[in-house]
Parts: C-alpha cells; sequence; structure tokens
C-alpha cells in the first residue's frame, strides 16, 4: 500500500509531531505577566530617579524594596518556559546561545535587584548620594527592558515554526511595545 511503512512521509511527520507541541497564547501567559510586572517595576524605578535629588519617600522606597525582592527571588517564568518548549533544541548553538545569554543578563539583574534593595534600605546617615543613586536605578532599569526585549525576541526566533498566529501576534506586539516603551 502506497503511503505506508516506515519510510512514508507521514512517517516522519507524525515521528517529529510526537514530541512537537504548538505554542498558543495559553502557553505563554505566565512569561508574558511576569515580564509586564517587571516593566511596570521598571516605569516606577524610573519615576523614582526622575525625582531625583529630591528625598525619596520612606514608603514608597519600602513599596519598591518589596517588589525587587519579589522579583529578585522568585521563579523565572522565561526560562521555565525555555526548558519546557525549547530544551530539545539546545543542541542548536543559536538555541544554547540566545537561553544562555538570557540567564546570564536574568543573574546580573538579580545582583544588581539585591544592590538596589541594600541601597534603598541604607539608614539616612549612610545613604548614598542621590547621583549613585539614581546611576544604579537607570542601570537597572534600563538593563531589565532590554532583558525583556531579549527575552520577547528570543522566543519569536526560536518558537518560528511553533508558534501559532494567535501567540506570534501577541509576541509580535509585546516586541512593538518595548520598541516603543524606550
Amino acid at each position: 500500500m502506497a503511503g505506508s511503512g516506515r519510510d512514508a512521509p507521514w512517517h516522519a511527520w507524525l515521528a517529529r509531531s510526537a514530541n512537537w507541541h504548538m505554542i498558543d497564547e495559553i502557553d505563554l501567559v505566565a512569561t508574558i505577566s511576569a515580564q509586564s510586572d517587571w516593566l511596570r517595576l521598571c516605569t516606577r524605578l524610573e519615576a523614582l530617579a526622575d525625582r531625583l535629588p529630591a528625598m525619596l519617600p520612606h514608603a514608597e522606597t519600602a513599596s519598591v524594596r518589596v517588589a525587587l525582592r519579589r522579583g529578585a527571588d522568585g521563579a523565572d517564568a522565561f526560562i521555565t518556559l525555555a526548558e519546557t518548549f525549547f530544551g530539545r533544541q539546545m543542541g542548536s548553538p543559536l538555541a544554547y546561545s540566545l537561553i544562555g545569554h538570557v540567564a546570564a543578563r536574568h543573574a546580573a539583574r538579580t545582583v544588581q535587584a539585591h544592590d538596589l534593595i541594600e541601597a534603598l534600605g541604607l539608614p539616612a546617615a549612610k545613604a548614598l548620594d542621590a547621583e549613585t543613586i539614581g546611576y544604579m536605578l537607570r542601570c537597572f532599569f534600563e538593563g531589565c527592558r532590554q532583558i525583556v526585549a531579549l527575552e520577547r525576541l528570543t522566543l519569536l526566533e526560536l518558537g518560528a515554526e511553533r508558534l501559532t498566529a494567535a501567540a506570534r501576534a501577541l509576541v509580535t506586539e509585546r516586541i512593538i511595545e518595548c520598541c516603543e516603551a524606550g
């Protein structure tokens, strides 16, 4: 019978599809949500930096410190997504490099977040000068926004053949949003 047997074209497709999950919008919810949380925090930090050298309200810095700690110590939604959907692609130099680079940037963000938590929590007598705090804030929020953009571009690249049309539209829309935000 034509088309049957192990060498039939459909067999190769079936074997590939058994380990091939299309990525839909629902699969991206945790990652997109976590990225949005980081971007909202960046907006808050930028507003703080813009108010310097004025004294920052303790209640606001305390709230920002809590948000930084939650983000820095929380689970990493993008890495979880990458391991789930792109783990088999890690043999690819591009996948390995992109995911490795994102993971390294996440580690740097965590260190910067902990530095900011400490700096914003110092008593007035030991507080860093406004220029130093401003520099730390700007480095953090600019780097954080770059990480989010890189994560989204990585999703688009590594998920090229696996993103549904709706998921591709969501990621593309979010990339545009990152670019427009600065």
